[in-house]
């Protein structure tokens, strides 16, 4: 009978770790970081709490204030719009897909992660209105010192916190931009759509320093009348394992947000 009911009390102390908030049961290691909160209630889980404060280099997750930027200066006038193609500017010694080397508009270079049309984006904003627009976010460490067409993969860094700030606000159109700027972003951002839930995002992916990889993963779930914004950073010791171990992590926590947002919860 005793061991019966120390059986109990640790099978209710487990359901109430996974149900509860609480990101521990379903992670492990220093490597990881990941933070939810909950766009209504404002309901926050973690998982390595040190560090989901800690900045790193926001990579392509700035693909989304980038677009957002893009569209509320007017730079970029829709989805539209046509960026050409030029192979003698623009083309990449690692990437070398169909995909990459093509003429891009906004939502394609958004969804195969096209740097070459970002950076046309970027000079054509220029650095002051980037500074801008960093305030108006105060998006990480707002810094822009790597230059107008590459400050996002060297010296502008955001920490998992502050992602899941700027995704909010974002997300309520608290920075005051153009309604329309609001509803394409959301658009080109949608990952996957099905009963339970639609998922929103864009990963990041740094070359290695030290001989890690890291990899970014941050983005908003709707799910009946919740809506939860996220960030998940990870290092890996490669580029396919990282991939890898990104999206079970994002699969885990989607199985863990379709608990939380259960009625029955």
């Amino acid at each position: 009978m005793r061991v019966l009911w120390i059986f109990m009390l640790v099978w209710v102390w487990a359901v109430s770790r996974l149900l509860g908030g609480d990101l521990d049961a379903l992670f492990d290691g220093d490597d990881i970081a990941v933070y939810i909160v909950n766009g209504m209630s404002g309901e926050a889980f973690a998982y390595n709490q040190e560090r989901i404060d800690r900045r790193f280099t926001a990579c392509s997750t700035f693909k989304i204030p980038n677009a957002l930027i893009a569209l509320d200066s007017g730079v970029v006038s829709s989805t539209k719009q046509v960026f050409p193609y030029d192979p003698k500017r623009h083309k990449h010694p690692h990437r070398r897909s169909a995909e990459y080397n093509r003429d891009q508009t906004l939502d394609t270079a958004f969804q195969f992660s096209v740097v070459w049309t970002f950076q046309e984006i970027a000079n054509s904003v220029g650095i002051e209105g980037y500074g801008t627009y960093l305030e108006r976010f105060d998006y990480g460490n707002k810094d822009t010192s790597g230059g107008v067409d590459a400050f996002w993969l060297g010296s502008l860094k955001i920490s998992a916190r502050e992602q899941v700030r700027f995704l909010r606000g974002f997300y309520q159109n608290a920075f005051n931009l153009r309604e329309n700027a609001i509803q394409t972003v959301k658009e080109i951002m949608l990952l996957e759509e099905n009963e339970a839930y639609r998922l929103y995002g864009k990963t990041g992916t740094k070359l290695p320093e030290d001989g890690r990889w890291l990899g970014w993963m941050v983005g908003f779930v709707e799910m009946e009348e919740d809506v939860f914004h996220f960030a998940i950073n990870l290092d890996s010791e490669s580029y396919e394992k990282l991939t890898s171990e990104r999206k079970a992590i994002l699969k885990r926590c989607l199985q863990f947000l379709e608990k939380s947002s259960s009625p029955s919860r």
